[in-house]
């Protein structure tokens, strides 16, 4: 291989690994609300995810859930995490705790929450596994949530929230 070959190669290997190593997080900055006619519930309730979300970002990322209870009273859930791998817990309308922790992805393209919840004795009452990710260059949050609850029942529900 000749020199300039070498030199051009070193040039695109270099542009690459700057732009790996400093490739933006998604911004999932924004009021977002559930989009029903998309959304997977797989024969759950549509209780059982937020219809509306709003997420703050800065040197932490805060959520806001808002919810309908199955008695269907509005419910507002909010998490703080103050970095990209943080953990933060939260108390419940039925006064259980929700200890929630954060991950992004290597691509930061993305990030999970991983959720426990417990009763007002702290008897777990169900796991939840959330994976965020945007679709339609932004415009679309995607949730993937799959949960386990202590009787062992088991559920997933795809859903989708366009950004307002």
């Amino acid at each position: 291989m000749n020199r300039s070959l070498k030199h051009i190669l070193g040039i695109v290997v270099s542009v690459c690994t700057v732009n790996f190593l400093f490739a933006q997080q998604a911004n999932f900055q924004g009021n977002w609300a559930i989009n029903k006619s998309k959304t997977v519930f797989n024969d759950t309730p549509e209780w059982t995810v937020p219809f509306r979300i709003e997420v703050s970002e800065g040197t932490s990322i805060s959520i806001q859930r808002f919810t309908m209870d199955k008695d269907n009273n509005e419910v507002t859930y909010n998490e703080k995490f103050n970095n990209d791998h943080g953990t933060c817990e939260s108390t419940l309308s039925s006064g259980g705790k929700r200890k929630a922790s954060i991950l992004w992805d290597h691509s930061k393209s993305g990030f999970v929450i991983a959720s426990t919840s417990t009763d007002l004795e702290g008897n777990l009452s169900q796991k939840i596994r959330e994976t965020w990710s945007l679709e339609d260059g932004g415009k679309t949050l995607v949730l993937n949530r799959n949960v386990e609850q202590s009787n062992g029942f088991l559920y997933s529900i795809k859903a989708y929230y366009n950004k307002n």
